[in-house]
């Protein structure tokens, strides 16, 4: 058989397989990812279902907290971006993180959704392998996880973003939430991972972003934000960048003792401890 006739029923036979993957949301979840969150807008306001408030001691080890919050868009007054070093040098997890007026910060981490047991892999994360998945959560749990049990390094950008355009980035994340609800779409660990994810959100709502090659390999990120000016340019980038460490501070929080084990709201200790973890972390970071 020759070469080329060979790899003709190869590409052939890949293609029929490509076609016949569909994204599902039965299957059998972790429970950090067992839920699908779900937003309803009633004017200004916006009641989110399925808020996570994790408490990790290990992967496996945890107090599963599941909440609602409702949040008055009037009052989102910016985002910040956490960059994750999980350990390729040019792919991080970027999570981002809006600003509400009085209130502790609403973060979003866009993920691959894996099954029970399935580990994460970039080269999977190409062909189809997993769904795309958004985790409504407080800053501590999604943060803490990385920082306390994962031992990543987090880094905390705070942004120039306006809280107009937080607001309506904030509606477009909320709103592709609602529609995973209904039809699950996959991951791809090039383009719908959660930095071009994010660029496909502001592309939404109409944000002209000049493409730039630190969107795909978003270990970069940082430098692409600084090069723009969304985040403080007053130092040089390396300076800003080791200011911008906030791992240790995430690490030595200590107020996830200091409320039981159920579901929560912004009014309880855990609210309370939200807020409080949020001011920690952020306490002598460079103003954008």
């Amino acid at each position: 058989m020759k070469p080329r006739f060979l790899l003709l029923i190869v590409a052939t036979a890949f293609c029929f397989w490509w076609v016949l993957q569909t994204p599902s949301n039965d299957r059998d979840w972790p429970e950090g990812q067992s839920r699908l969150a779900e937003a309803r807008f009633e004017g200004s306001r916006v009641t989110i279902e399925g808020v996570r408030h994790f408490v990790y001691r290990s992967e496996t080890d945890f107090d599963a907290r599941w909440t609602s919050r409702t949040i008055d868009l009037d009052r989102v007054q910016g985002l910040d971006v956490f960059v994750s070093d999980w350990g390729w040098r040019d792919l991080v997890h970027t999570i981002v993180s809006w600003k509400i007026e009085g209130e502790a910060p609403l973060a979003i981490s866009i993920e691959s959704r894996r099954e029970v047991g399935e580990p994460f892999d970039p080269i999977r994360g190409l062909l189809r392998q997993y769904e795309l998945y958004y985790v409504i959560a407080d800053e501590r749990d999604v943060i803490r996880l990385r920082t306390n049990v994962r031992g990543e390094h987090v880094h905390l950008y705070q942004t120039s973003t306006s809280p107009d355009l937080a607001r309506r980035l904030l509606v477009s994340y909320l709103e592709e939430v609602n529609r995973l609800r209904e039809e699950p779409d996959f991951y791809d660990s090039l383009t719908r991972n959660c930095s071009t994810t994010t660029r496909r959100h502001l592309a939404s709502i109409g944000v002209e972003d000049t493409w730039d090659w630190r969107v795909v390999f978003n270990g970069h990120i940082d430098e692409l934000l600084y090069a723009r000016g969304v985040i403080n340019t007053s130092m040089p980038f390396d300076a800003l960048r080791e200011a911008s460490d906030i791992t240790e501070r995430a690490r030595g929080f200590r107020g996830d003792e200091q409320f039981p084990a159920r579901e929560t709201s912004e009014q309880s200790p855990a609210g309370e401890n939200g807020r409080n973890f949020a001011e920690r972390i952020r306490e002598g970071l460079p103003l954008p």
